[in-house]
């Protein structure tokens, strides 16, 4: 399966965990991570026309990802990305906020495991 998934955490131990659950699950994706919104956004913006999933958590310094998501929300005439909070918060209004994003697919609990690889991907067997 040829997916683009971009992985946004500012923890460099996240970023190499979840992106080796996800090459070990889906060895065909093109992975690429972030260490804050803005880093990602701009990626985004500039491949137009990229039909990516992203892996996106809360609270990062520069840009976090509330801020990445209200200028993807606000962005004009770009694909919205298929996107997955991914946190450590249990802050149910952190919850009730991803809804109101019509780009969030779901809310994760950290840290990324099979299991959510295999539900979002569709993956038998993981």
């Amino acid at each position: 399966m040829g997916t683009d998934i971009l992985i946004v955490d500012d923890d460099p131990a996240i970023l190499f965990m979840h992106q080796f659950i996800i090459e070990n699950l889906l060895p065909d994706a093109k992975i690429f991570t972030f260490e804050n919104g803005r880093l990602a956004l701009d990626f985004i913006l500039l491949s137009s026309g990229l039909n990516v999933t992203v892996f996106l958590d809360i609270n990062m310094p520069v840009m976090n990802g509330w801020e990445m998501l209200d200028e993807l929300q606000s962005a004009p005439g770009n694909p919205k990305p298929k996107v997955f909070l991914v946190t450590s918060s249990i802050n149910a209004s952190d919850v009730a906020k991803a809804e109101t994003y019509e780009m969030v697919s779901g809310f994760i609990n950290k840290p990324l495991k099979a299991k959510d690889i295999s539900r979002i991907f569709d993956e038998p067997g993981v």
